[in-house]
């Protein structure tokens, strides 16, 4: 059985983004591997992924995660696998705002929180995107709550005019540091997470909880100690 890696759920249970990002690769590479195995071409097999990533609070890490990824993503499928098809090389990627950057005090600024997070998707590339609901902090998400997320979605998709531009971004001298930096940590754990036997033998061992918890644990603790602001 293949284990393909959800990014808002591990990001919800302590990934950073670096992480996160990681994962995605590791769990992708399990999958292409297995396929093969199967008799399947690489090329056809990448050409059908889109995995998901979350959207949290960081505003800036949201889009060079999702730039540095969709590089790695690309020179990856190329350079380890051999990945020609040029439908295969671009990322394809689903990206959740997610619920756990809401909270329960004065509800309705979670709409400002959701959108913010959603643009930050948006400009760093994304080809689907789903809002947390405003109310999802506190309670099951009501109908006008769920209807203001979809209508946040509509008016940056058909209103704003973000969507017009690929990488609007690009060029930016901070947010290029920042993408090259988070895409060397991206690469450096996954070409460890490798070394280690791969995404089923870590997960399967335990390696990825692991990881999980212990960074959990930290957050917790620095939260505690106002070292830092928010957990997610």
């Amino acid at each position: 059985m293949i284990y393909y890696f959800d990014g808002p759920t591990a990001f919800e249970g302590g990934a950073s983004g670096v992480q996160e990002a990681a994962f995605v690769l590791s769990s992708r590479d399990a999958v292409l591997r297995e396929m093969a195995r199967r008799g399947l071409d690489p090329n056809a097999v990448a050409a059908v992924l889109s995995p998901n990533v979350s959207l949290g609070r960081d505003f800036f890490e949201n889009i060079a995660k999702i730039r540095a990824l969709r590089r790695l993503w690309a020179r990856t499928l190329r350079d380890d696998f051999g990945v020609t098809n040029p439908k295969a090389l671009p990322l394809r990627l689903h990206a959740n705002v997610v619920g756990s950057l809401c909270t329960q005090q004065q509800p309705r600024v979670n709409l400002v929180r959701v959108a913010v997070a959603a643009l930050s998707g948006v400009l760093g590339g994304v080809s689907g995107l789903q809002l947390a609901a405003y109310d999802e902090a506190f309670a099951t998400p009501t109908e006008d709550s769920v209807r203001l997320a979809i209508r946040s979605n509509q008016v940056l998709r058909y209103e704003s005019g973000v969507g017009r531009v690929a990488d609007p971004l690009g060029g930016s001298y901070f947010l290029e540091s920042l993408t090259a930096r988070i895409e060397e940590e991206i690469l450096s754990l996954y070409r460890d997470m490798d070394s280690r036997g791969g995404w089923l033998t870590l997960l399967e061992s335990g390696w990825v909880n692991e990881r999980l918890r212990k960074r959990s644990w930290e957050i917790q603790r620095q939260v505690e100690k106002g070292e830092r602001e928010y957990p997610f």
